[in-house]
């Protein structure tokens, strides 16, 4: 996560780009932000066994979009839950 939000400072305010940090694509493609924060001699993290290089979420939303992205997929949350919950309000009235 902490590399996540180097890379959204570095790469300010629109992140490093589609499949370049801990998404799919990233992984299969070994991006080279991996080799450049040296994930590439981290068990786990490495080329030849990189399982738990896509295991964070926010980390990804946050290092491959920037904080933009970030705050604009929190708010969509928000929105859904507001909607959700105006929902149920109404299905009890």
């Amino acid at each position: 996560m902490t590399t996540s939000l180097e890379i959204a400072k570095r790469y300010f305010p629109f992140g490093s780009g589609l499949g370049t940090f801990g998404s799919n694509a990233a992984r299969k493609n070994y991006s080279e932000l991996c080799y450049e924060y040296g994930f590439s001699k981290i068990w786990g993290l490495a080329p030849w066994y990189d399982r738990f290089l896509t295991n964070s979420y926010w980390a990804m939303m946050i290092g491959e979009f920037g904080f933009i992205a970030a705050i604009l997929n929190l708010f969509a949350m928000f929105l859904l839950l507001i909607n959700s919950l105006l929902y149920i309000y109404r299905k009890l009235i």
